[in-house]
């Protein structure tokens, strides 16, 4: 699905010491980079409720708890609350 991009992902989480995943989703790059990396310290951010549920799941589905610290919330140049269209099914 995304061949070019996750190529062009491991070969710059290799030899890494942190990364922030900013839109976490499920947790595809988070886990993948803590699969290609065992010394990299992971901080995924993903402010969808039901998105950071599959998140959190999928982390500890694959034992990454003590490598992944997962956070529910987005990144804005202003703080505040906002509302934001979500798919249905996605």
């Amino acid at each position: 699905y995304e061949e070019a991009e996750i190529t062009i992902f491991n070969q710059l989480v290799k030899g890494k010491k942190n990364f922030y995943d900013i839109g976490g989703n499920i947790g595809f790059y988070a886990l993948n980079a803590a699969i290609l990396n065992p010394d990299i310290k992971i901080k995924t951010f993903e402010p969808v409720p039901k998105m950071f549920a599959t998140l959190t799941k999928n982390i500890a589905l694959n034992q990454m708890s003590s490598r992944i610290e997962a956070h529910n919330m987005g990144f804005s140049d202003t703080e505040g609350t906002v509302s934001f269209f979500v798919y249905p099914f996605g």
